[in-house]
């Protein structure tokens, strides 16, 4: 059976739920909380407009925050595409419409 990345974290917190899911450094969250986390994402994105099968650019550093945005769109069925706030302003636009986003 195929099981998205979001839907196996989900199995994944009602097997482990207090155990550390992602850690950076000195800061950490468990299963259960990146569900919530995840859902609480999801929401913004929907209500953001952001549908199934859209293309959303992330440009952000590593950082909890970017991995939230992205499980977020995994979890709505949107397709993230990540780039670097390094790109230059050209590099970027020229990325945004070959990629119809």
């Amino acid at each position: 059976m195929i099981t998205t990345i979001t839907e196996r974290i989900r199995e994944m917190s009602q097997e482990y739920g207090k155990k550390i899911a992602v850690s950076m450094g000195d800061w950490f969250i468990n299963y259960s909380e990146l569900v919530v986390e995840i859902d609480k994402e999801a929401q913004k994105l929907k209500k953001a407009g952001v549908k199934e099968g859209m293309r959303v650019v992330i440009v952000l550093p590593n950082h909890w925050h970017t991995l939230r945005l992205i499980l977020g769109c995994f979890q709505i069925g949107a397709i993230p595409l990540l780039l670097s706030p390094k790109y230059p302003p050209k590099s970027v636009e020229k990325i945004f419409q070959n990629a119809n986003a």
